[in-house]
Protein backbone atom coordinates (compact mmCIF):
# COMPACT_ATOMS: atom_id res chain seq x y z
CA UNK A 1 0.00 0.00 0.00
CA UNK A 2 1.05 3.16 -0.23
CA UNK A 3 -0.23 6.97 1.24
CA UNK A 4 -3.07 8.83 -0.05
CA UNK A 5 -2.59 11.64 -1.95
CA UNK A 6 -4.33 13.70 0.82
CA UNK A 7 -1.56 12.43 3.36
CA UNK A 8 1.34 13.33 0.90
CA UNK A 9 -0.05 16.63 0.77
CA UNK A 10 -0.75 17.14 3.89
CA UNK A 11 3.02 16.54 4.60
CA UNK A 12 4.11 18.29 1.89
CA UNK A 13 2.57 21.24 3.29
CA UNK A 14 3.49 21.15 6.89
CA UNK A 15 6.09 24.33 8.18
CA UNK A 16 9.09 21.48 8.31
CA UNK A 17 8.63 19.93 5.19
CA UNK A 18 8.42 16.36 6.24
CA UNK A 19 7.98 13.27 4.03
CA UNK A 20 5.51 10.68 4.52
CA UNK A 21 6.19 7.04 4.35
CA UNK A 22 3.83 4.18 4.90
CA UNK A 23 3.93 1.49 7.22
CA UNK A 24 1.83 -1.57 8.58
CA UNK A 25 0.46 0.85 11.37
CA UNK A 26 -0.05 3.43 8.50
CA UNK A 27 1.11 6.63 7.12
CA UNK A 28 2.59 9.25 8.93
CA UNK A 29 5.22 12.29 8.98
CA UNK A 30 8.89 12.00 9.78
CA UNK A 31 10.95 14.57 10.66
CA UNK A 32 14.32 12.59 8.97
CA UNK A 33 12.39 10.29 6.75
CA UNK A 34 12.01 6.59 7.46
CA UNK A 35 12.13 3.73 4.91
CA UNK A 36 9.63 0.95 5.95
CA UNK A 37 10.15 -2.99 5.04
CA UNK A 38 7.80 -6.06 6.04
CA UNK A 39 8.62 -5.66 9.42
CA UNK A 40 7.60 -1.65 9.74
CA UNK A 41 10.41 0.62 11.34
CA UNK A 42 9.63 4.63 12.47
CA UNK A 43 12.75 6.64 12.51
CA UNK A 44 13.08 10.72 13.70
CA UNK A 45 16.07 12.66 13.29
CA UNK A 46 17.92 9.74 10.94
CA UNK A 47 17.28 7.43 8.10
CA UNK A 48 17.02 3.77 9.01
CA UNK A 49 17.16 1.05 6.59
CA UNK A 50 15.30 -2.11 7.69
CA UNK A 51 15.29 -5.87 7.30
CA UNK A 52 12.62 -8.28 7.48
CA UNK A 53 11.83 -8.53 11.30
CA UNK A 54 11.71 -4.73 11.79
CA UNK A 55 13.98 -2.45 13.20
CA UNK A 56 14.10 0.24 16.61
CA UNK A 57 15.87 3.66 16.26
CA UNK A 58 16.98 5.13 19.23
CA UNK A 59 19.50 8.15 19.94
CA UNK A 60 19.60 9.36 15.92
CA UNK A 61 21.26 5.81 14.80
CA UNK A 62 20.23 2.36 13.91
CA UNK A 63 21.54 -0.43 12.57
CA UNK A 64 19.50 -3.67 11.70
CA UNK A 65 19.42 -7.43 10.53
CA UNK A 66 18.02 -10.26 9.60
CA UNK A 67 16.59 -10.60 13.23
CA UNK A 68 15.58 -7.26 13.92
CA UNK A 69 17.67 -5.50 16.15
CA UNK A 70 17.05 -2.21 19.17
CA UNK A 71 19.77 -0.39 20.49
CA UNK A 72 19.63 2.13 23.49
CA UNK A 73 22.40 3.71 24.74
CA UNK A 74 25.06 1.45 26.36
CA UNK A 75 23.44 -1.34 25.92
CA UNK A 76 22.63 -4.09 23.43
CA UNK A 77 20.56 -6.65 22.59
CA UNK A 78 21.13 -9.37 19.93
CA UNK A 79 19.16 -11.25 18.12
CA UNK A 80 19.27 -14.17 15.61
CA UNK A 81 20.94 -12.28 13.02
CA UNK A 82 23.48 -9.62 14.83
CA UNK A 83 23.36 -6.94 16.99
CA UNK A 84 23.74 -3.39 17.72
CA UNK A 85 25.65 -1.45 20.25
CA UNK A 86 25.92 1.94 20.94
CA UNK A 87 28.72 3.98 23.89
CA UNK A 88 30.82 0.65 23.21
CA UNK A 89 31.64 -2.10 20.95
CA UNK A 90 29.20 -5.23 20.79
CA UNK A 91 30.01 -8.69 19.43
CA UNK A 92 26.84 -11.49 19.04
CA UNK A 93 27.67 -15.27 19.31
CA UNK A 94 25.22 -18.29 19.17
CA UNK A 95 24.20 -17.15 22.90
CA UNK A 96 23.64 -13.78 22.26
CA UNK A 97 25.38 -10.94 23.93
CA UNK A 98 25.44 -7.73 26.03
CA UNK A 99 27.18 -5.16 26.07
CA UNK A 100 27.85 -2.75 29.14
CA UNK A 101 29.70 0.48 29.73
CA UNK A 102 32.38 -1.09 31.58
CA UNK A 103 31.60 -4.90 32.12
CA UNK A 104 30.57 -7.94 29.87
CA UNK A 105 28.30 -10.66 29.35
CA UNK A 106 29.64 -14.57 28.64
CA UNK A 107 27.26 -16.92 26.54
CA UNK A 108 27.93 -20.37 24.94
CA UNK A 109 30.34 -19.40 22.41
CA UNK A 110 32.25 -16.30 23.64
CA UNK A 111 32.98 -13.16 25.08
CA UNK A 112 33.34 -9.39 24.60
CA UNK A 113 34.54 -6.92 27.50
CA UNK A 114 35.37 -3.12 28.17
CA UNK A 115 37.45 -1.10 30.10
CA UNK A 116 38.93 -4.14 31.79
CA UNK A 117 39.93 -7.58 30.88
CA UNK A 118 37.51 -10.86 30.39
CA UNK A 119 38.16 -13.93 29.90
CA UNK A 120 35.32 -16.72 28.89
CA UNK A 121 36.00 -20.51 29.79
CA UNK A 122 33.42 -23.32 30.55
CA UNK A 123 32.31 -21.59 33.80
CA UNK A 124 31.39 -18.34 32.39
CA UNK A 125 33.02 -14.96 33.78
CA UNK A 126 32.56 -11.67 34.91
CA UNK A 127 34.74 -8.79 34.65
CA UNK A 128 35.58 -6.20 37.12
CA UNK A 129 37.94 -2.91 37.20
CA UNK A 130 40.93 -5.15 38.21
CA UNK A 131 39.70 -7.76 35.98
CA UNK A 132 38.96 -11.68 36.53
CA UNK A 133 39.71 -14.89 34.94
CA UNK A 134 37.23 -17.68 35.82
CA UNK A 135 37.36 -21.30 35.10
CA UNK A 136 35.48 -24.85 35.31
CA UNK A 137 36.55 -25.22 39.10
CA UNK A 138 37.75 -22.04 40.91
CA UNK A 139 38.39 -18.33 39.93
CA UNK A 140 41.42 -15.93 40.09
CA UNK A 141 41.57 -12.86 41.96
CA UNK A 142 43.06 -9.21 41.08
CA UNK A 143 43.38 -6.47 43.83
CA UNK A 144 39.96 -7.46 45.81
CA UNK A 145 37.50 -9.89 45.39
CA UNK A 146 36.10 -12.36 42.51
CA UNK A 147 33.14 -14.60 42.80
CA UNK A 148 32.64 -17.97 40.49
CA UNK A 149 29.64 -19.51 39.84
CA UNK A 150 31.14 -23.34 40.12
CA UNK A 151 33.03 -22.81 43.20
CA UNK A 152 33.71 -19.67 45.52
CA UNK A 153 36.71 -18.07 46.32
CA UNK A 154 38.03 -14.95 47.97
CA UNK A 155 40.88 -12.46 48.38
CA UNK A 156 41.20 -11.31 52.19
CA UNK A 157 44.67 -9.83 53.75
CA UNK A 158 46.52 -11.08 50.64
CA UNK A 159 45.41 -14.76 51.25
CA UNK A 160 43.57 -16.73 48.28
CA UNK A 161 41.35 -19.51 49.52
CA UNK A 162 39.05 -21.45 47.33
CA UNK A 163 35.58 -23.83 48.48
CA UNK A 164 34.35 -26.45 46.26
CA UNK A 165 30.31 -26.70 46.80
CA UNK A 166 30.75 -23.36 49.54
CA UNK A 167 31.20 -25.97 52.42
CA UNK A 168 35.18 -27.44 52.29
CA UNK A 169 38.64 -24.79 51.79
CA UNK A 170 41.40 -26.05 50.71
CA UNK A 171 44.75 -25.08 49.02
CA UNK A 172 45.43 -21.57 50.45
CA UNK A 173 47.19 -19.27 48.04
CA UNK A 174 48.89 -16.46 48.71
CA UNK A 175 47.13 -13.19 46.04
CA UNK A 176 49.76 -10.75 44.81
CA UNK A 177 49.08 -7.69 42.24
CA UNK A 178 48.75 -9.76 39.27
CA UNK A 179 46.53 -12.77 41.29
CA UNK A 180 46.41 -15.97 41.20
CA UNK A 181 44.41 -18.89 41.93
CA UNK A 182 45.20 -22.88 43.27
CA UNK A 183 43.53 -26.14 43.43
CA UNK A 184 44.69 -28.84 45.89
CA UNK A 185 48.08 -27.12 46.55
CA UNK A 186 50.15 -24.19 47.99
CA UNK A 187 51.05 -21.29 45.13
CA UNK A 188 53.03 -18.70 45.48
CA UNK A 189 52.82 -16.25 42.36
CA UNK A 190 54.46 -12.77 41.10
CA UNK A 191 53.08 -10.04 39.12
CA UNK A 192 52.19 -11.74 36.21
CA UNK A 193 49.49 -14.30 38.16
CA UNK A 194 49.00 -17.64 37.32
CA UNK A 195 46.89 -20.23 36.39
CA UNK A 196 46.16 -23.46 38.69
CA UNK A 197 45.19 -26.91 37.31
CA UNK A 198 44.71 -30.59 39.12
CA UNK A 199 46.89 -29.40 41.74
CA UNK A 200 49.72 -27.83 39.79
CA UNK A 201 51.02 -24.54 38.94
CA UNK A 202 53.68 -22.96 37.32
CA UNK A 203 54.21 -18.85 37.37
CA UNK A 204 55.85 -16.79 35.15
CA UNK A 205 56.52 -13.10 34.73
CA UNK A 206 54.05 -13.21 31.96
CA UNK A 207 51.20 -14.85 33.54
CA UNK A 208 49.77 -18.27 32.11
CA UNK A 209 46.83 -19.41 30.81
CA UNK A 210 45.24 -23.55 30.16
CA UNK A 211 42.49 -24.94 28.95
CA UNK A 212 41.84 -28.62 28.41
CA UNK A 213 44.79 -30.14 26.53
CA UNK A 214 46.15 -27.25 25.52
CA UNK A 215 48.38 -24.36 26.18
CA UNK A 216 48.89 -21.06 25.60
CA UNK A 217 52.12 -18.76 25.83
CA UNK A 218 52.84 -15.00 26.83
CA UNK A 219 56.01 -13.28 27.36
CA UNK A 220 57.43 -14.76 30.44
CA UNK A 221 56.53 -18.48 29.66
CA UNK A 222 53.45 -20.74 29.90
CA UNK A 223 51.17 -23.35 31.40
CA UNK A 224 49.25 -26.59 30.86
CA UNK A 225 46.63 -28.43 31.63
CA UNK A 226 46.47 -32.11 31.51
CA UNK A 227 50.20 -32.59 30.63
CA UNK A 228 53.73 -31.16 30.69
CA UNK A 229 54.12 -27.70 28.83
CA UNK A 230 57.17 -25.80 27.87
CA UNK A 231 57.80 -22.87 25.38
CA UNK A 232 60.28 -22.19 22.82
CA UNK A 233 60.17 -18.88 21.38
CA UNK A 234 56.94 -18.25 21.63
CA UNK A 235 55.20 -21.39 20.81
CA UNK A 236 54.09 -24.07 23.34
CA UNK A 237 54.36 -27.70 23.59
CA UNK A 238 52.00 -29.55 25.47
Amino acid sequence: MSCTTDENVHCLLSPRRDSCRYSESGCGCFAGGCRCFAGGCSCHASGCSCHAGGCGCFAGSCRCFAGGCSCHAGSCRCFAGGCSCHAGSCRCHAGGCRCFAGGCGCHASGCSCHAGSCRCHAGGCRCFAGGCRCFAVGCSCHAGGCHCSVSCCSCLAGFYACCQRRRFCFGCCRCFAGGCSCHASGCSCHAGGCGCFAGSCRCFAGGCSCHAGSCRCFAGGCGCHASGCSCHAGSCRC
